[in-house]
């Protein structure tokens, strides 16, 4: 008989699995032996616990990258739609093949919203946040997002606008996005996706025809008899965990998370940091506050303040090649703030930037040259054997 065991999720997981030589003796010899799930599962996966048997885990690259890959037999990167696939969803979708080419078009030379669809999920939320930008239901057709934040934005503004008769009025709908948001930070920061009743119940949100475009009611299953509730995706639940900062900001509350931020393991809160960043940015943030009203002018400057703390020299140079991809993601953050000042304080007059060695894909080019559009001149530019295909050459390509 053989066994396998399937594990979904590793980056929704609150331990990391200790997998390290040091860390042998922590591992389970015995299948009675009591230990905490991670050991249990590293158990299984080194073969301490039950020999000969298959283990399948999933996580997010970010979650990944931080295990010893050496103990894997086989590390696959599940790529989701092709292109073709992607272009056929988006004609499904749309259904008039003009408004479909159009759209998949844009995607597709935007790069970073073209990288999202590979995911299923995703693609259906782009294609939702698109809707009203290339058709005219309301009148002119909407801006079209340039970043996740913009997609966000468009996608919550799409379902607020047109998916409920019961939309409540700007005051009501505030504090039915605070407390939803504060949920969703809840569980943000205490790795939770699930929620019972009693959940929705401390934070007072009421689950209504409106909620749905949002949260999704699961069933009782056979483990249990009650009626649970997750957010459609975790992006949106990471998006309203950000969003809930500017709703209602609190200053404990946005230095606590902050500093769970900072000091957090690499990826844990990287979606949510480039939501608040984003969010900071008058005019991506503008669709919403016609709905909830003026953002916190509070939060605002804090999360600008954050943003321009960040060493870019100190974060390049610590713990290569570590260093050059967490300044990376810090250029992740200031695209998705569209606040070109920030980019020149972050970055600096005449900036030495070396990404050398770093496997560079095309949403990583079209981020870096959003910010080299940003400085008056660089100093430096370094980027041997980053494998940069024709696709991000492009993107780098001055306009």
């Amino acid at each position: 008989m053989m066994l396998l065991f399937i594990f979904d999720g590793l980056d929704e997981s609150r331990t990391d699995l200790p997998l390290r030589k040091e860390e042998a003796q922590k591992l389970c010899l015995k299948p009675g032996d009591v230990k905490p799930i991670s050991v249990i599962v590293a158990s299984l996966v080194k073969q301490t616990l039950l020999k000969g048997c298959s283990v399948l885990l999933t996580s997010r690259p970010s979650k990944l990258a931080g295990l010893e890959a050496g103990v894997f037999h086989r590390v696959a990167n599940i790529v989701g739609f092709l292109a073709k696939e992607r272009e056929r969803y988006f004609s499904t979708f749309f259904r008039d093949e003009r408004v479909s080419r159009e759209a998949f078009a844009y995607v597709r030379d935007s790069q970073v919203l073209y990288t999202l669809c590979y995911n299923p999920s995703y693609c259906w939320i782009t294609c939702t946040a698109l809707k009203p930008c290339f058709t005219a239901q309301a009148g002119k057709p909407q801006p079209v997002p340039k970043t996740v934040t913009q997609l966000f934005v468009s996608y919550v503004t799409h379902i607020m606008a047109n998916h409920t008769q019961e939309r409540p009025e700007t005051r009501s709908m505030r504090d039915t996005l605070t407390r939803l948001g504060w949920l969703a930070e809840y569980g943000i920061k205490n790795h939770i996706l699930v929620f019972d009743l009693k959940y929705l119940r401390d934070f007072k949100v009421e689950f209504s025809p409106f909620l749905t475009g949002f949260l999704v009611e699961n069933p009782p299953t056979d483990n249990s008899s009650q009626v649970t509730y997750s957010f459609l995706h975790l992006t949106i639940q990471e998006f309203f965990a950000a969003l809930v900062h500017y709703l209602d900001y609190k200053e404990d509350r946005f230095r606590d998370t902050m500093a769970k931020a900072r000091t957090c393991k690499e990826g844990d809160y990287e979606i949510f940091s480039r939501f608040l960043a984003g969010l900071s940015h008058p005019a991506t943030r503008m669709p919403l506050e016609k709905y909830t009203g003026k953002f916190s002018a509070e939060a605002t400057r804090q999360v600008i303040g954050w943003l321009s703390e960040m060493n870019y020299e100190e974060l390049e140079s610590r713990e290569e090649p570590k260093g050059k991809r967490r300044l990376m993601n810090v250029f992740n953050l200031l695209f998705e703030s569209r606040n070109s000042q920030l980019v020149r304080d972050v970055v600096g007059k005449d900036p030495q930037l070396d990404f050398s060695d770093l496997y560079l894909m095309p949403v990583d080019c079209t981020v870096l040259a959003y910010v080299l559009k940003c400085c008056e001149e660089i100093g430096r530019l370094v980027l041997e054997s980053c494998f940069i295909q024709n696709e991000g050459l492009e993107r780098l390509s001055p306009e």
